[in-house]
């Protein structure tokens, strides 16, 4: 805030409400509030401070909302010790999941303010996390909560907040491993997880791969570190070239294995009483549907059973069937099989709010 700023603010702040002061000047109340404090022009808690502060007090501690508009500590005990809706801190155990989420992007977008990319992964561990208000009790809180996760209780707390607030964005291994994260690889899902980052990550096609992997610095240590592969194929593998020579079997097999025709994944759906003409979606009239797999054929030799099963198939237009390619599903894991067509409407529903 300028000079000039300050001046109309010192001119207007008892001629008329804060509230049009911060309107007049294009500012936040907040950060109205914090400057008249800051030049002594405003001593006590007014009705605007409020308001802010119970608009807030689910996303931000009071703490954390009492030094945004200037005020002392004791003025924030003294509301903390009034108001029985302001709570200095809620119970871990009481957090909801969306509180949780909405906590911990604050966190990352406004107090470490670095772009949400793999960088950011590879440097951030939970100490960093630590550091800010509220930090230690997401990471408690994501302590308690992923041990029920069938993939996530393998790895760190950090990790299932980012997979909680930035869906599909990450994997788990790329952020600080635990001592179970060894527990979750063995050859078949190690391989399965370096062919993602060869192709989403290092953005390889994967017909290339064979002719690159005689290439000197194909999955080189940097590479492997930086996405969080680290040395495990020591230990699965025995060396380098043994883990590249399963890697390119694992990616033959895959382009030969026969899947069922469509045709036939129609008959097994209707079957069980799913209508094949239509899309899913209730609400959609589109009739150009396809046969979509929920988990991917792309990553077939990553999953324990027959893609082809019908639990795994649902009828989509192109238009849904587009839409669902980016999809998490990692969250399938720790539902039914019979609900995972409603984990994916719910997702199409969130990207297309119209969807019922």
């Amino acid at each position: 805030m300028n000079n000039k700023e300050i001046l109309y603010l010192r001119e207007n702040y008892n001629k008329k409400p804060l509230i049009e002061c911060a309107k007049d000047l294009g500012y936040e109340y907040k950060e109205i509030a914090y400057i008249l404090r800051q030049e002594g022009l405003l001593d006590d808690i007014n009705i605007y401070d409020m308001n802010y502060i119970l608009n807030n007090i689910n996303n931000k501690s009071v703490n954390e909302l009492g030094k945004e508009i200037g005020l002392t500590k004791h003025q924030i005990a003294h509301l903390v010790n009034r108001f029985s809706k302001i709570k200095r801190e809620k119970p871990v155990s009481e957090y909801t999941e969306e509180e949780v989420i909405c906590k911990f992007k604050v966190i990352i977008e406004e107090k470490i303010g670095k772009p949400v990319n793999d960088t950011l992964a590879y440097e951030l561990n939970q100490e960093q996390i630590m550091n800010h208000e509220g930090g230690y009790a997401l990471l408690k809180w994501s302590k308690l909560n992923k041990e029920n996760h069938p993939i996530y209780k393998y790895f760190s707390s950090l990790s299932y907040l980012f997979h909680l607030a930035y869906p599909n964005k990450f994997r788990p291994y790329q952020f600080n491993h635990t001592k179970n994260t060894r527990n979750y690889f063995n050859q078949k899902k190690y391989l399965g997880e370096l062919l993602y980052i060869i192709e989403n990550k290092l953005m390889i096609n994967r017909e290339n791969i064979s002719d690159l992997s005689k290439v000197y610095g194909f999955l080189n240590n940097q590479q492997l570190n930086f996405y969080g592969l680290k040395n495990f194929h020591l230990d699965l593998f025995g060396s380098k070239q043994k883990m590249i020579n399963a890697l390119l079997e694992h990616i033959n097999q895959e382009s030969n294995k026969k899947y069922e025709p469509t045709y036939k994944l129609k008959e097994k759906l209707e079957k069980e009483g799913i209508s094949t003409d239509i899309c899913y979606c209730n609400s959609c009239k589109n009739t150009d549907i396809e046969i979509h797999h929920i988990h991917s054929k792309k990553y077939g030799f990553n999953v324990d059973f027959n893609l082809d099963e019908v639990f795994n198939l649902i009828p989509l237009c192109k238009k849904h069937h587009y839409m669902v390619k980016d999809m998490d599903v990692d969250i399938l894991e720790t539902k039914e099989k019979s609900k995972w067509r409603d984990e994916v409407i719910n997702y199409i529903k969130e990207k297309e709010p119209t969807i019922d």
